[in-house]
């Protein structure tokens, strides 16, 4: 199996220069939890998590719409072809304790590999033969939601 079988083909992107809140905004209206960033030619540059976003706020302790997506990206970033195998794909993920590939095809991300595709083959028994009971649990727990996008986050307290 290759990972082009279990990647989401939709990437969401921002770029470096964006606002941090716009990237965050990307991710909840999306039901994501990174985004790629890309340079204005549409390559990959870096990838940005809800993680990294929340880590900016709190030590900035400033509002994210001042803050650009370079300050929290991750700048070097893994990635993983089409065509390589999900085991490959794994090997890269487990050492290097990455939760999500960005798919790379003449340097722009056509898709993003992560724990949860991973899961899901496991739990299907594609690779083995065999559902993997674990696999079954995880992909369950995280199955994508109902999209969540149109729902106001709660106000911050004070």
């Amino acid at each position: 199996m290759r990972v082009r079988d279990a990647m989401s083909g939709t990437v969401w992107s921002c770029m470096r220069d964006e606002s941090a809140e716009s990237a965050a905004r990307v991710m909840w209206d999306r039901n994501v939890g990174a985004v790629a960033v890309t340079d204005g030619e549409g390559k990959l540059v870096g990838i940005v998590t809800d993680r990294d976003i929340c880590m900016l706020a709190y030590f900035n302790g400033t509002a994210l719409a001042t803050l650009p997506v370079a300050a929290a990206m991750s700048n070097w970033v893994f990635t993983v072809g089409p065509d390589e195998t999900i085991p490959a794909a794994e090997q890269l993920m487990r050492s290097n304790q990455i939760r999500r590939l960005p798919v790379v095809e003449n340097g722009k991300a056509v898709g993003m590999l992560s724990l949860g595709d991973i899961a899901r083959v496991e739990a299907s028994g594609a690779l083995s033969g065999n559902p993997d009971p674990f696999a079954v649990v995880v992909s369950e727990i995280v199955k994508p939601r109902e999209h969540i996008g149109n729902l106001v986050p709660a106000a911050p307290r004070a």
